[in-house]
């Protein structure tokens, strides 16, 4: 009962903000939720994880601390303001010139397909970060074969050594998930829409071409010099999507472990190691 009325809650006020034109939702830094990760730190146990920072809302100070705090087994991923016009307390440079004082973090950087398509220039941004010390990229969701394909030839074209990608798939189970993704801005082609909803088990047909689509992706980086990996979430709250989403991280384990030769050396690209459902 009280799941379902936070669901709801959650969604009215998703609505009151849409209508009012605000095109952003704020929120926390993702490590604030996640209270088995506070536990484990408190007990000095590992807890291998990827946490993202909105760098724009912290003080100098604050940022250092957190860096000064994070544990070996942990990465992070600096997020930066969503327009040049956000008003920030640290700019998303700052930020990078803050993190060389710690070399041994590992950092990560924010990559967006769907931006390349409209503005070309990606690789250009994924370089540039690169230079400030990011060692690997996660995308946001992707569910359009071209765009990404197109944002891989683009990279695998740069005279420049290579990092991984990690590109985050996410399911869809329901016509209600499909019209929230279109929300947050993912790009669902035509295609795959009509082929989830004319499913007699949309769940599982999108499971089907999440999973076809990464194998794509993988095969497609490895002939072309890139490591790929893959970030599966689920951004509903219906158990059902959440258990398709635990099926697919599976079956794409299973296919880079069918290509990554088993002679025991560690491949930090390919590992499952940094976060759970990250592989």
């Amino acid at each position: 009962m009280g799941r379902a009325v936070g669901r709801d809650l959650r969604i009215r006020h998703l609505k009151y903000q849409q209508d009012s034109g605000i095109d952003y939702i704020s929120v926390n830094d993702f490590s604030y939720y996640d209270q088995m990760l506070d536990l484990v730190y408190a007990l000095g146990a590992a807890y291998p994880a990827i946490l993202y920072k909105v760098v724009g809302k912290y003080q100098k100070e604050e940022l250092l601390s957190f860096l000064g705090s994070l544990r070996r087994e942990c990465a992070t991923v600096f997020v930066g303001a969503s327009s040049s016009k956000e008003s920030v307390r640290l700019r998303l440079k700052e930020a990078y010139a803050l993190r060389r004082g710690f070399p041994e973090t590992l950092l990560g950087g924010i990559c967006i397909p769907e931006r390349h398509r409209r503005k070309g220039d990606e690789e250009y941004r994924i370089a540039a970060k690169c230079l400030q010390g990011c060692r690997f990229f996660v995308t946001q969701a992707v569910y359009n074969t071209e765009n990404a394909k197109r944002f891989l030839d683009d990279y695998a074209a740069l005279n420049m050594p290579k990092v991984p990608v990690i590109f985050t798939l996410t399911t869809c189970g329901s016509a209600k998930t499909l019209e929230f993704m279109r929300w947050l801005g993912i790009s669902v082609v035509l295609e795959y829409e009509r082929e989830i909803m004319a499913s007699p088990d949309p769940l599982e047909r999108s499971v089907d071409l999440c999973t076809d689509l990464f194998e794509f992706l993988y095969k497609y980086g490895l002939s072309l010099g890139i490591p790929v990996g893959a970030n599966v979430e689920s951004i509903s709250s219906r158990k059902v999507e959440q258990d398709g989403a635990a099926k697919l991280l599976l079956r794409i384990r299973g296919i880079i472990d069918s290509y990554t030769p088993d002679d025991g050396s560690f491949n930090p690209e390919l590992s499952g190691s940094l976060a759970s459902g990250i592989v």
